[in-house]
């Protein structure tokens, strides 16, 4: 059986990209077809604090990168299921966190559910300039699941999982 890490951002608190996470988490087919592993990327404590930078969402995330890699060395996945952040400063957080996965040489699928990309793309030129070379970047190896579209262009690949 193949053993496979998700990484998701859980409730609370409620909201579009945490409810579908939940899905993921409670799909009875994932859990009977793969040796399941968790591990919760959820800083906000109420919907007020999305988006906001606060203390000890900063000193969770440093303690994250280390529980991250410890997580990594002890189940050994074959294979990481991460639901990125599309937008923000979380963007960028996650990609220090796939950074800490690619370390580890484990193939990661990308869950990137992304509604606000291209507006935000508009609003930050780096962020935009990322999200263009993101093919080029160190994403090589990697399937994606967009849900979204940045410039009319699609990065989607199937799902990888049999339903």
């Amino acid at each position: 059986m193949e053993k496979i890490l998700f990484i998701l951002k859980l409730p609370p608190p409620v909201h579009g990209s945490t409810l579908m996470n939940l899905n993921v988490f409670n799909s009875r087919l994932i859990k009977e077809q793969f040796d399941a592993h968790y591990f919760s990327l959820s800083l906000s404590r109420e919907l007020n604090d999305v988006g906001r930078i606060k203390w000890y969402k900063l000193k969770k995330t440093i303690g994250d990168f280390f529980s991250l890699s410890r997580v990594l060395k002890k189940v050994k996945p074959t294979l990481v299921y991460f639901a990125v952040s599309p937008v923000g400063l979380a963007f960028y957080k996650d990609y220090i966190f796939y950074s800490i996965i690619k370390m580890h040489r484990v193939p990661v699928v990308f869950h990137h559910h992304g509604k606000g990309v291209s507006l935000q793309g508009k609003k930050s030129s780096l962020q935009a300039d990322v999200l263009r070379q993101l093919p080029h970047l160190s994403f090589e190896g990697t399937a994606f699941r967009l849900v979204s579209l940045f410039e009319n262009r699609s990065l989607y690949c199937p799902q990888w999982h049999k339903r």
